[in-house]
């Protein structure tokens, strides 16, 4: 997937930190910056920092594995479930 190229700002910011000799990265925050495996690409919606992202661009197990997990038929999704126990075969699967 293409990273994000730099918004104005965070250009800006890059520029001054390589004038002061820093090395300035980007944090990998998950998000699609083309549509993949059924959602979209993120619009760059800046209140979704710290938040559900509100398109689904922005990849967590919510949106990711547990949907692909239930599909299965072989996955329950329980809530407001305490685990006291993982149970595991011989071969190591639970």
């Amino acid at each position: 997937m293409p990273p994000f190229s730099h918004n104005k700002e965070a250009q800006i910011l890059n520029d001054a930190a390589l004038r002061l000799v820093w090395y300035p990265f980007t944090v990998t925050m998950l998000r699609n910056s083309v549509p993949y495996d059924n959602r979209p690409a993120c619009y760059r919606m800046r209140t979704c920092v710290g938040h559900a992202c509100p398109v689904y661009a922005k990849a967590g197990t919510l949106n990711t594995i547990i949907p692909k997990a239930i599909e299965t038929g072989n996955c329950d999704l329980l809530v407001y479930s305490v685990v006291s126990e993982i149970l595991v075969n011989d071969k190591g699967k639970i």
